[in-house]
């Protein structure tokens, strides 16, 4: 008897590449909200760091950044 079954392919877009809208960053004791405290916009960006790049978040007032945060243990959440 022949198995028949589901084949699933996943493809996992690295950060960067996403050219979503954010709404949100967030970690376990606090977030970052588009909308909130003046924040306007949210940004992915990369630096390098030790091992290779890392993942950053630009804040946003208006056209000035006014924040900029490391995305290690972060969440996002994305406008849909």
């Amino acid at each position: 008897m022949a198995k028949r079954g589901w084949r699933i392919q996943i493809m996992i877009m690295p950060m960067i590449d996403d050219k979503r809208p954010i709404k949100q960053i967030f970690k376990e004791y606090g977030s970052y909200d588009v909308g909130t405290n003046g924040i306007t916009k949210i940004e992915i960006y990369q630096e390098p760091g030790q091992m290779g790049y890392v993942n950053y978040a630009a804040l946003f007032q208006g056209d000035s950044i006014c924040m900029r945060i490391d995305l290690s243990g972060w969440g996002v959440v994305y406008e849909e």
